[in-house]
């Protein structure tokens, strides 16, 4: 257990054993003995208690015995002037005839020293009031403390508050940001004037994250509360992805008066130092207790400071004085500072809140701030030492800051003014003090007034404030614009704006301080932080930059490297089909199907399509042998026309011969369906188209066949075959068969007929623009109807190979089926095994090859004889034997 939590249990176990007790003034309580308590009383009709942090110091003396004196020292002008906006407050009260009417608010006031023994002890020296320490006793005989503010660290409000809590007391700190002040159910009745350090983290979270920082260090107090907000601050930002690559906790030489403890304190900061300046992180959070030391150990060697920025606290922003003084080491730095609302509303009435240090009234009662208009003001007077280093008529005291400030002090003319002190005019810290005391001062107007009747003299003062206050501050709302909130949240913190913060050296020895952004709590996530980049000078001027590793460029993305912090990664190029358009790409963006990734694996490109274009060289030959072929056919069309009553034509029925010549022309002329880009209404026809035609071709061969082996059965006297020969029957077995495949074709449209197909898969460049067949069983079953067909032409034009040579023309039936089934047989593994444009060449070969095998056997013979035989087309001569 912490002496922070021990120290005031103490004093609350003596307390509780104290009411048991008859409320007697005998009961009292031995503390520590202080050489100077700091205590201001002022009396009023209403009391409010005071705790405020002037000193930075609090030491015992003699050390290492029992019992010891506590001596604070090292007082700053930036703490003071909290005590000073109280007092300023309630002189602002007290003159507002609106504001508590009738009613004189005074207050009690002590210095903590940053010390949580000696903030508990100013606590139960301003519950007794002024004179002996009671513990349950108020020795003025006037119970009349309405609430307390202070103080401004969390190590000792929250000593405080366990205290205070026992009686019931409203505190409103109006600095500490420890978690634990959220809790409700630990301190009901602690507020806060500031947010809490989770609110404070968020900002800071948000900040790094915005300017792609995650890889940073945190400088904080070896104190309990630096310790403690450190682990915190690294929690929250590894919660966030964010690396801590260093925590360096310094030591305060001012806790130690041991010579070899002082020794191991030089060693070990200057080991932190050494840490800093080494560390690979550019972007360095503070932390922890405000102190003159801390700051002067980050004065680092010019090199080292060039590379690092800083982010500071509101605590750090408002001890100005510390700041400046190391102006060298804060150059450039950004900082967070909590912003005042500019209404408050209250009990239906809504006053304008001022910011003091903007009003003449604020700056005239700082000019009256001398000792000799408050000669017992003994936190003035130590300021007056360490600012001006005038001695005072206590010799004890005046030897023991010559030790502290390790110079000699001198007699002072008395004209010195507190402006002529450094910083000392340097207002950037909100009113959280005044705006504390005015939100209690409206809540007590709301309480009195809500009383229903006048409170005076004994009455007045015997009324139970501290019971009531809690309440009333929880119905006080503030109001900036048009938005209105309640003035304290549900966790009891002020609802209240960061102001972000850049402080820039214009001069050897002074910053400049500028406003460059905002951080909203309660807004979303997306409107919370607003930063003006512009406006933010930097080291180098140039953003730091502060990673673990490089940016991984676009076309590439981030891998984690299990050996290194969470923040650390390693960079890995995209796969194929796979892109990356930012810098430290999580993930890779998988390219549309139509397109495919560049070889940077940065952008997405269009896929080139690929079908059998009418450019390609490989479809100019086909279509060129197409158009010869179609050419061929039609000159032989043409040629037997005009010899249709020669023996030679009509030799095997000459109207068949006319539809073998039309419809292999139109085989020819088909493949034109097959070559350009597809469309839905050329893949639905032109299997269809070549299936159809092909079969009239295949069933005039057919009828052919038949008609040659026929005629030589007829030739015999009394031959039954006889009634098979003529016409009809040759007509009736191309319609015949061709109206199967029709069928066929009808039954594919119908169920799944072909449609437009784009390949993605075959190529990672290319897009196959095809044809779906849509059932390959149809399709297959077309071609094998096909088969079927060419096989019955050549059976039966193979058992007519032995007629005699006027009937030849069954051997170049069978030559050309051989050839038809040589290539649609071999076409099928080839047109399986290819892809793209190459199957569709394969398929528009195997109708090209068939048809032009059909062509060549069949009636290049006659043409032949036509031409070159002219004797022998003769019918006189068909009779006898011909050899060609």
């Amino acid at each position: 257990m912490s002496l922070r939590s021990v120290v005031p249990a103490v004093f609350i176990l003596y307390l509780t054993l104290c009411m048991t007790l008859a409320s007697s003034p005998t009961c009292k309580l031995k503390m520590k003995k202080a050489i100077e308590d700091y205590g201001y009383y002022q009396d009023g009709d209403i009391i409010i208690g005071g705790i405020f942090t002037v000193n930075q110091n609090m030491d015992e003396f003699p050390p290492d015995t029992f019992p010891t004196v506590m001596f604070c020292n090292g007082p700053l002008l930036s703490n003071y002037k909290y005590f000073l906006d109280f007092r300023f407050a309630i002189e602002e009260v007290n003159k507002n005839p609106h504001l508590l009417p009738n009613v004189t608010l005074g207050y009690y006031v002590s210095d903590s020293c940053i010390n949580a023994n000696k903030a508990v002890k100013s606590a139960i020296q301003i519950l007794s009031g002024p004179g002996a320490t009671v513990p349950n006793y108020y020795c003025t005989g006037k119970e009349n403390i309405a609430g307390f503010i202070g103080d401004l660290l969390s190590v000792t409000t929250l000593s405080i508050a366990q205290l205070l809590n026992v009686y019931g007391y409203t505190q409103i700190s109006y600095g500490a940001t420890d978690l634990l002040l959220s809790d409700r159910s630990i301190h009901p009745y602690l507020l806060h004037a500031t947010h809490s350090d989770h609110v404070y983290f968020s900002a800071v979270i948000r900040l790094l994250k915005h300017f792609s920082w995650s890889w940073v260090g945190i400088v904080t107090s070896a104190d309990e509360s630096g310790v403690k907000e450190s682990q915190t601050l690294s929690s929250f930002l590894h919660s966030q992805g964010i690396c801590v690559e260093f925590t360096a906790k310094i030591v305060s030489l001012r806790a130690y008066n041991v010579d070899i403890n002082s020794r191991n304190v030089l060693f070990i900061n200057e080991k932190n130092k050494k840490i800093i300046s080494s560390s690979s992180s550019n972007i360095i959070l503070i932390s922890g207790t405000v102190s003159y030391y801390m700051a002067a150990i980050l004065l680092l060697p010019d090199y080292v400071l060039k590379t690092k920025t800083f982010i500071l606290p509101p605590s750090w922003l408002t001890s100005h004085e510390i700041v400046q003084q190391c102006s060298q080491a804060f150059n450039c730095c950004l900082g967070f500072l909590h912003y005042m609302n500019t209404h408050i509303e209250y009990n239906g009435h809504r006053e304008f809140l001022k910011n003091p240090y903007e009003t003449g009234e604020m700056m005239q009662f700082l000019k009256n701030v001398h000792p000799s208009n408050y000669p017992d003001d003994k936190m003035l007077e130590d300021i007056w030492m360490t600012g001006f280093g005038c001695l005072t008529t206590n010799l004890y005291k005046n030897r023991a800051f010559e030790i502290f400030l390790k110079k000699r002090l001198h007699n002072c003319s008395g004209d010195e003014d507190i402006a002529e002190i450094p910083y000392s005019m340097v207002n950037i810290r909100p009113p959280v003090v005044y705006d504390a005391l005015l939100a209690i001062a409206y809540a007590l107007d709301a309480m009195l007034v809500s009383a229903g009747k006048e409170f005076h003299g004994k009455k007045m003062k015997s009324h139970k404030y501290r019971h009531k206050l809690n309440r009333y501050l929880k119905y006080i709302y503030s109001k900036n614009g048009s938005e209105k909130r309640l003035y304290y949240d549900e966790k009891g913190g002020m609802n209240i704006v960061y102001m972000i913060y850049n402080w820039v050296m214009i001069r050897k020895t002074f910053l400049k301080i500028n406003q460059v952004g905002t951080f909203v709590p309660w807004e979303s996530s997306e409107k919370q932080l607003y930063i003006n980049t512009s406006l933010v000078t930097w080291k180098n001027e140039e953003l730091p930059r502060s990673q673990c590793s490089e940016n991984c460029p676009p076309g590439s993305r981030k891998i984690k490297n299990n050996k290194k912090p969470i923040c650390c990664y390693d960079c890995v190029m995209c796969s194929e089909g796979e892109i990356s358009n930012i810098t430290d790409s999580e993930n890779c963006i998988k390219c549309l199907l139509i397109e495919w990734s560049s070889n940077k694996r940065d952008r997405c490109l269009p896929r080139q399509e690929e079908f059998l274009a009418y450019s390609d060289s490989l479809a100019i030959t086909l279509l060129t042998f197409a158009l010869l072929f179609w050419t061929i056919s039609v000159l032989i069309l043409g040629i037997f026309v005009s010899n249709k009553n020669s023996p030679i034509v009509k030799a095997n029925n000459k109207d068949l011969s006319f539809i073998l010549l039309v419809s292999l022309s139109l085989c020819f002329i088909c493949v034109f369906l097959f070559i350009g880009r597809p469309s839905d209404r050329t893949c639905k026809f032109r299997q269809i188209v070549f299936g159809i035609i092909f079969s009239i071709s295949v069933s005039c061969i057919l009828a052919k066949t038949i008609t040659v082996y026929t005629a030589f059965k007829i030739s015999r006297p009394g031959s039954p075959w006889r009634k098979l020969m003529g016409m009809k029957v040759s007509n009736s077995i191309v319609v015949l068969a061709s109206a199967i495949e029709v069928i066929i074709s009808i039954i594919w449209l119908y169920f799944s007929p072909p449609y437009l197909e784009q390949d993605t898969h075959s190529y990672q460049r290319r897009i196959i623009i095809q044809c779906n067949e849509g059932s390959q069983v149809a399709f297959f079953a077309i071609l094998g109807y096909l088969f079927f067909l060419a096989a019955i032409s050549f059976t039966v034009a193979y058992l007519a190979r032995t007629l005699p040579d006027r009937f030849n023309e069954a051997k170049y039936i069978t030559f050309s089926m051989l050839v038809f089934c040589s290539v649609w047989i071999s076409m099928v593994p080839s047109y399986l095994s290819s892809k793209g444009k190459y199957m569709v060449a394969v398929e528009v070969f195997s109708i090209l090859a068939s048809s032009a095998g059909l062509l060549g056997f069949i009636f290049f013979p006659k043409c032949y004889i036509i031409f070159l035989k002219p004797e022998i087309n003769k019918r006189s001569v068909m009779h006898r034997t011909v050899k060609l």
